[in-house]
């Protein structure tokens, strides 16, 4: 973008840009009422929002004259963590009166020789924020870039008629852009209902019908409790080894504490390893063998089904049959299944489904921190086929979501280049190839004498204005 522009265009910076750059007004804002005022947090997704303001009340007409936003304003963030500095704004008018806050610079180009639109899509460009970022000064808790600093960044011009092909190109495919963008993110909500009719399917009896039909044969034409004949209800404790701990939560307070966590040692399984539907070793805490010895009680077993149980409620998974040695931490449960009578990733997909969400919702306990207890757990009610059923219910299910998974791995790979698709843009405007040049544009260094010209006329009316004054 530096180096290799059209010879229409030139090199410059903020300053020889720019009239006017203003720091906000330090009046006392307000929650409720007044005139509308920005801050820092104002600027989201590089624009307004108005959910995010602040107000000033009684200010004096000078007072608002001299801070309130003209239409093509750029409100630029210049304090604050490193992720803030740099974010704009564009005003295009309303509301009709904003009024420039504390902690943001107001720029103001006082000329017609460069279209505001063009400078607020040069300031989304990486290269802007990068060229902000290198001249920026370490406060007490903060970085901030002074206005002589960021009067040095440099500025990409280019000829006026093509800043106005540049901002209607960037215009129009930024409009086909959002339009695809908010289809796309329908997606992830289309899988979750996808997701989770497919397991009221399963454990309703609905995807199993026609093997039912087949496999069965009943005088009967009842359900129970709107389960198929052939299904009943069991409690998760009627589910789990008729052995002592078969359902347990990991060990609380002193038992294990997290300074005992090492890298290296017996895996200790927590929540953040209990995905939706997955395990997964993600963040990994250890423990030393002397310690795993004294929690060995809690050791989580092969096909394990785990549920966490406070924050993250109902979040569950099944263990791979090849886990290495672990215990589980505690939020978390581990439900040792008896085989005989249950799949457990059967179970899984039962406390993943609507019918067990349900029952969870209503005994969920805790305001800050909400949770559910073992008791609630091993009374959760689930409808059980017969084994072959649960069988031929997780055949089918991952079948099924696996067809899920990849249209979520090609959702995620087209969000991920519409992510950089803008940035593309711009950094293709800015080195003069979105738009066509034409030869009969005035050059950009034109431009530049001319606002260098304006500018120095105004500075000298000033000063005869002064001496004028001081005369008097």
């Amino acid at each position: 973008m530096e180096n290799s522009l059209p010879s229409s265009w030139a090199h410059s910076k903020i300053d020889e840009c720019f009239y006017d750059l203003i720091n906000g007004t330090t009046i006392a804002e307000n929650e409720s009422d007044g005139l509308t005022v920005t801050r820092i947090e104002t600027i989201q997704n590089s624009k307004f929002d108005l959910s995010r303001v602040k107000f000033i009340k009684d200010a004096e007409e000078p007072i608002v004259e001299k801070f309130r936003y003209r239409i093509g304003d750029i409100a630029f963030s210049h304090i604050n963590s490193m992720e803030h500095v740099g974010k704009v704004a564009l005003y295009e008018g309303y509301p009709e009166i904003l009024i420039h806050g504390m902690n943001l610079l107001r720029l103001r180009l006082g000329h017609t020789y460069i279209s505001p639109k063009y400078a607020y899509y040069y300031f989304l460009t990486i290269k802007f924020r990068e060229d902000v970022r290198q001249r920026v000064g370490q406060a007490v808790n903060q970085v901030s870039i002074n206005q002589k600093n960021l009067k040095e960044v440099p500025f990409v011009l280019c000829p006026l008629p093509e800043q106005q092909r540049i901002v209607a190109k960037l215009d129009a495919l930024t409009e086909k852009i959002e339009c695809s963008r908010s289809r796309l993110q329908k997606i992830p909500n289309i899988l979750k209902r996808f997701r989770q009719s497919i397991l009221s399917a399963a454990v309703s009896g609905k995807l199993t019908e026609e093997w039912r039909e087949r496999n069965f044969q009943s005088d009967e034409d009842n359900t129970i409790a709107d389960l198929p004949f052939s299904w009943s209800w069991k409690s998760v404790r009627e589910l789990a080894k008729n052995e002592r701990g078969a359902i347990q939560s990991g060990p609380f307070g002193s038992n294990l504490l997290h300074s005992e966590f090492q890298k290296q040692g017996i895996l200790a399984i927590g929540i953040d390893n209990v995905l939706d539907g997955k395990f997964s070793l993600g963040k990994q805490h250890r423990i030393s063998k002397i310690k795993y010895d004294e929690l060995k009680k809690f050791t989580a077993k092969p096909l394990d089904v785990l549920v966490t149980v406070m924050a993250t409620v109902g979040r569950c998974c099944v263990l791979p049959a090849n886990i290495e040695k672990a215990i589980i931490t505690k939020h978390v449960y581990r439900i040792s299944c008896d085989s005989v009578i249950v799949n457990p990733h059967f179970l899984l997909h039962s406390l993943r489904s609507s019918i067990v969400e349900e029952q969870v919702q209503k005994e969920i306990r805790g305001a800050t921190r909400p949770g559910i207890n073992g008791a609630i757990l091993k009374n959760l009610m689930i409808p059980l086929p017969s084994i072959s059923e649960q069988n031929e219910i997780v055949r089918k299910v991952a079948e099924l979501l696996s067809v899920a998974d990849k249209i979520e791995a090609r959702y995620l790979k087209a969000k991920a280049q519409f992510d950089k698709l803008p940035q593309s843009l711009l950094a293709k405007a800015f080195r003069g190839e979105l738009v066509a040049q034409d030869p009969n544009d005035e050059p950009a260094s034109v431009l530049l004498e001319r606002i260098k010209g304006e500018r120095q006329a105004i500075q000298k009316e000033m000063v005869r204005s002064r001496s004028k004054h001081i005369v008097k």
